[in-house]
C-alpha cells in the first residue's frame, strides 16, 4: 500500500472495528497501516474480509497478515510440494538444470537454493518432508523468504 491507499484502508479498518463495537484511534490506525503497508491494498482488504468470517474479536495486524498469507505452514507446504516436484523432474531429465529452472517461480527457486539445491531437494526422503516444510515455514517467519514477493507470483 502507499499513501494514496490510506483513505480506503482507513475506511475498511474503521468498518471492521464497528462490527466489533470498537473505535480505532488515529494512532492505532497508523500502526495498522505501518505494519500492513508492505502488502497490496486489495490483498489486505480480502484478508480483512476473511477475518470477519472467522474472528470473534477485532483482528490485530498479525491476524490480518495470517489471513493474507494463508498461514506460514500452509504456504510452506505448498512451496515444498511445488519445489520438490520440480526437483524430481530435474533429477530424471536429460538436462536437469534447465528442466528444474524452466517455469519455476522465484519462490520455488529460493526454496531449492536454501535447502541445498535441486539435487538435495529431489533426494529428500518422504519421512523428512515435514522437516523441510518446517524449515520453509521458519524462513517465511524470519523473513529470509519474503512473503510479500511470494504473494505476487
Amino acid at each position: 500500500m502507499n499513501d494514496s491507499d490510506r483513505a480506503s484502508f482507513g475506511r475498511a479498518i474503521a468498518a471492521t472495528a464497528a462490527v466489533f463495537n470498537r473505535t480505532i484511534s488515529p494512532e492505532t490506525m497508523e500502526l495498522y497501516f505501518q505494519v500492513l503497508k508492505r502488502y497490496e491494498l486489495d490483498a489486505v482488504l480480502k484478508a480483512i474480509s476473511r477475518c470477519l468470517t472467522t474472528a470473534k474479536f477485532m483482528p490485530v495486524p498479525a491476524t490480518i497478515i495470517e489471513a493474507l498469507t494463508g498461514g506460514y505452514q500452509d504456504q510452506a507446504a505448498s512451496l515444498w510440494a511445488s519445489a520438490a516436484r520440480r526437483a524430481r523432474v530435474a533429477a530424471s531429465s536429460f538436462d536437469p538444470k534447465e528442466s528444474a529452472m524452466k517455469g519455476a517461480s522465484k519462490a520455488e527457486l529460493a526454496v531449492m537454493d536454501r535447502l541445498g539445491g535441486w539435487r538435495a531437494v529431489a533426494s529428500t526422503e518422504p519421512q523428512h518432508y515435514p522437516l523441510m516444510i518446517d524449515r520453509i515455514a521458519s524462513m517465511l517467519r524470519d523473513g529470509s523468504l519474503d512473503e510479500t514477493k511470494l504473494l505476487t507470483q
